[in-house]
């Protein structure tokens, strides 16, 4: 007698940045004192949160870790997102913004 064994392949759905997508930053204008806002783009998966991180020339800044974020000096400044859910986690950067 043959038996067999059904098996199906689960695919974990952790955060997937939709095709097309990515973080942007969008600001009131390019000069210091600036609000800017970090649009997260279209990610799937369920139950996802959201933490970002700002970056000035390629450094961290210190305590910016919300979707906004004031431009206290000139330079390049692009955000990252962290998307997690149960399954994992991706961090996605952002195109830099040149603030004058």
């Amino acid at each position: 007698m043959a038996y067999s064994i059904r098996t199906r392949n689960v695919v974990t759905p952790r955060p997937t940045l939709q095709a097309g997508q990515r973080p942007s930053i969008t600001a009131v204008s390019n000069s210091v004192g600036a609000v800017a806002t970090a649009n997260s783009g279209q990610w799937t998966g369920p139950r996802n949160t959201f933490a970002y991180a700002w970056y000035r020339a390629g450094a961290t800044v210190s305590n910016a870790t919300s979707a906004s974020f004031s431009f206290q000096s000139a330079g390049t400044h692009s955000v990252v997102v962290n998307v997690t859910n149960v399954y994992g986690s991706r961090a996605v950067g952002s195109l830099g913004v040149t603030i004058l």
